[in-house]
């Protein structure tokens, strides 16, 4: 257990490393200063095996610091309440978000969050926005070159100037879901539609709320895809995968 004790800046990085195996707590009066952390290039880096990598008594601040997870491969490290960085790096395990994740540099329009190949961000619940200002909540880029899990119904929004799903993106709620949306009058340009791999999993109805595009693997494992009134278009390269049934399918509802 890593615990921050005080309001103010209590740790500062630098553009050193710093290795954490186990929970960042903060034990303290009122809330987290929006500077209790702060690095320069370096960052709070969070290893081993499953478990809270924050903890129950985490707020979402600070703001303009660079966190990553790297837990062994299978792991999973989870957040139960809101959590905000600036620059975040899933480089390996998974994360679970299961509140909102706030990408915030302190700046509109500036922070990353990146999910490299092998890894995951699993979104149990919540958005991945700046900030929940109107016309101000974005932040610059999301990159998904691993896995983007939305585990929640409903699937919460993205806002992002810049969204690429390079990887593969899953839909597993036992539930119907919506496929995620930009986050309305959020300010961000990118529209969370474009997917190089998309998996339907789960059971339940999963609806397509705007023009969407596959142009790698749509697999088919478990539930519907209904379109609606929006298209659904494969690239040259795309392939479908899956077993057709009455519960396993796509459904062209609208026109």
């Amino acid at each position: 257990t890593f615990t921050v004790r005080s309001s103010g800046t209590s740790l500062v990085i630098g553009d050193f490393i710093l290795d954490v195996y186990g929970t960042l707590h903060y034990v303290g009066v009122g809330s987290v200063s929006s500077n209790i952390i702060t690095t320069g290039t370096g960052r709070m880096r969070f290893l081993g095996e499953s478990g809270a990598i924050f903890g129950a008594d985490w707020q979402p601040q600070p703001e303009n610091w660079r966190w990553e997870v790297a837990l062994n491969v299978g792991a999973v490290g989870y957040c139960p309440t809101s959590v905000k960085g600036g620059d975040v790096i899933i480089s390996s395990g998974f994360f679970e978000a299961r509140e909102d994740l706030y990408i915030d540099s302190g700046a509109v329009g500036a922070g990353t969050l990146v999910v490299n190949s092998g890894a995951g961000l699993r979104m149990a619940a919540g958005s991945i926005i700046r900030t929940a200002t109107a016309g101000t909540g974005y932040f610059r880029a999301l990159t998904i070159d691993g896995t983007l899990e939305f585990y929640a119904s409903p699937v919460g929004s993205i806002n992002a100037n810049v969204i690429s799903f390079n990887g593969d993106v899953r839909y597993t709620s036992a539930t119907d879901q919506t496929l995620v949306q930009k986050t309305s009058g959020g300010g961000g340009s990118a529209t969370p539609n474009a997917y190089t791999n998309l998996t339907i999993n789960g059971s339940g109805i999963k609806t397509v709320p705007v023009n969407t595009s596959v142009n790698g693997a749509l697999t088919l494992t478990s539930g519907l895809l209904e379109l609606g009134s929006s298209n659904l278009t494969l690239g040259a390269s795309a392939t479908i995968s899956g077993t057709p049934s009455a519960s396993n399918m796509i459904v062209a509802t609208g026109t």
